[in-house]
């Protein structure tokens, strides 16, 4: 990997934690307790495949499983 590229990418992580820094003490709203705290589907030990996939769509709503897996991540 270049230099330029590594550069890159370190400071697109830095505008991103910027970016959501000021959520990151904010309380949980609507259904993020039922989805995020107390789903048990999205406490993945590893980045296997079945595991993210489990994650996506044995939660609770099996209709978000892009939201689902970004939970588990």
């Amino acid at each position: 990997m270049h230099k330029n590229s590594i550069v890159k990418i370190v400071v697109l992580m830095g505008l991103i934690l910027l970016v959501y820094s000021n959520t990151f003490k904010a309380p949980f709203y609507f259904d993020d307790e039922q989805n995020i705290t107390k789903n048990r589907h999205i406490r993945i030990t590893t980045l296997r495949v079945d595991d993210l996939l489990k994650a996506g769509f044995r939660s609770y709503a099996s209709n978000r499983p892009v939201a689902n897996v970004s939970f588990a991540l």
